[in-house]
């Protein structure tokens, strides 16, 4: 289950803003690519990243609505 942006700790929520932030620009620049082993938690972060987004969108009109497609 996909854990809430209040139970991840301090750790958590700093490397997630880093990662915000950097997605942010990579994606006005064209696009990304995550990879990675089997099980290394990519899903997992594309759907907590489209989740706070989402929440971001709630918050202000003016912000991306994310779309969370599962490709397998």
């Amino acid at each position: 289950m996909l854990e809430r942006p209040d139970q991840i700790g301090v750790a958590g929520a700093l490397v997630f803003g880093k990662l915000r932030q950097w997605l942010r620009q990579a994606v006005r620049q064209g696009g990304i690519i995550l990879i990675g082993e089997p099980g290394s938690g990519k899903t997992t972060t594309l759907q907590r990243l489209a989740y706070e987004f989402a929440e971001s969108a709630l918050a202000d009109e003016q912000a991306p609505l994310p779309i969370f497609v599962p490709l397998g």
